[in-house]
């Protein structure tokens, strides 16, 4: 049957948080309501990221421009993979940006000069408001950042559930050597514990090797 009105809004706004023609990177599904809504406001400040650097082609502010673009990208992958690890880097882009703004508006107050040079409201109105931007961003991107690496060191991803295998052994492979108890839950310990095939750890003390 064709779809109702409400499931094409409804679908419309899976693929507006969860695109995939541009986005090809498939979700790691959270594990908690706390994860599922913070993967949601990083979506939205990564849309946040884009129309921020979209202002900045208006003012021709390319630099920052660039720096936009970047933390976009790292916001994408960091709420996609859960990777504390971007949201690290996602946080150090935003402090050097609010740098560069805050020493401006330091320099305008030290000189007594103006703080909209050449009466450039609509410039200057963007880049002081971008300065609200990241910091509001800096905050979360913390936030998600304590929740991705708890999430990571007590082993609840699927992957690292799986035994480690595919996500686990790239971003998070040092997280799943520490929470290896889980990862290997439902699995025979013996291999594990002794490294030696069909031998457990009582077997392996009373063992001795052959004389050569």
């Amino acid at each position: 049957r064709p779809a109702s009105k409400k499931e094409k809004r409804k679908s419309f706004s899976y693929k507006l948080l969860n695109p995939k023609m541009c986005c090809p990177l498939e979700q790691l599904p959270p594990p908690n309501d706390k994860c599922k809504g913070l993967v949601d406001v990083l979506t939205y400040l990564m849309y946040g990221q884009l129309i921020l650097a979209l202002l900045r082609v208006i003012i021709n502010d390319y630099q920052d421009l660039f720096n936009d673009l970047i933390s976009a990208f790292i916001l994408y992958q960091g709420y996609k993979m859960l990777s504390y690890c971007s949201m690290i880097m996602y946080i150090f882009f935003n402090f050097m940006t609010c740098a560069i703004i805050i020493n401006f508006i330091g320099g305008c107050i030290q000189n007594g000069t103006t703080l909209f040079p050449g009466e450039a409201y609509f410039t200057y109105g963007v880049i002081y408001g971008s300065l609200g931007f990241y910091i509001v961003g800096s905050y979360y991107g913390f936030v998600a950042y304590r929740e991705f690496k708890a999430i990571a060191l007590d082993g609840s991803l699927p992957a690292m559930a799986a035994g480690g295998g595919g996500l686990g052994g790239g971003l998070f492979g040092g997280a799943s050597g520490g929470s290896g108890g889980r990862a290997y839950q439902g699995t025979d310990y013996r291999d594990r514990d002794t490294g030696n095939s069909g031998r457990t750890r009582d077997e392996e003390a009373g063992y001795q090797p052959p004389n050569l």
